[in-house]
């Protein structure tokens, strides 16, 4: 499991995440992913299009960071995540995390229009 980068700057954090993320994935990204979003404080959009599984403990870690995130008036939001992965979400009743597109721009808007 790592993180890609796609964007940090003074308004958000944009980060793909690659790999499983079960038990050995979360722990090899837990310090960087809350540096790179909780720690940040920035509205942020993950990429899950390069994550083929997310166990309940990949799900409490996007939820804590959403959580400490909406506590500084910033947003998280999960986008792309395949077929799998979204019923994995969706059946941890976890949806509202998710981007209402798969269209980049239409995300970032949305991540926007959430933290305004």
């Amino acid at each position: 499991m790592h993180i890609d980068v796609i964007r940090e700057d003074e308004t958000l954090t944009h980060i793909a995440l690659n790999g499983r993320m079960g038990l050995v994935g979360v722990q090899d990204i837990e310090k960087e992913f809350e540096e790179r979003t909780v720690q940040r404080g920035k509205s942020t959009l993950i990429d899950l299009s390069a994550v083929d599984y997310v166990s309940s403990l990949g799900l409490r870690t996007f939820l804590a960071a959403a959580r400490s995130l909406q506590q500084q008036n910033q947003t998280l939001l999960l986008f792309k995540p395949r077929e799998t992965v979204r019923a994995t979400i969706e059946m941890a009743g976890m949806q509202g995390l998710m981007a209402e597109s798969e269209n980049l721009d239409a995300a970032l808007r949305q991540l926007q229009k959430k933290s305004a």
